[in-house]
């Protein structure tokens, strides 16, 4: 990750039927939020867009202001 957004490391820690779990880890940084299918999450500026979730796998898009 760029640093100007505060983190190092972003994940993506579950992938359920209800949504995804994101999270965000860098110096002194922990963001973490749970994203439902249609549903967006902002981490310090960066945007993830669940589009749908299927089994183990979740389409996402990402981006950034």
């Amino acid at each position: 990750m760029d640093g100007r957004f505060g983190f190092s490391a972003f994940k993506v820690t579950h992938i359920g039927p209800d949504g995804v779990t994101i999270e965000a880890n860098g110096a002194g940084t922990h963001l973490e939020s749970g994203v439902s299918p249609g549903g967006t999450a902002a981490l310090n500026g960066i945007s993830v867009r669940v589009g749908s979730v299927h089994g183990g796998t979740a389409d996402l898009s990402i981006s950034h202001r």
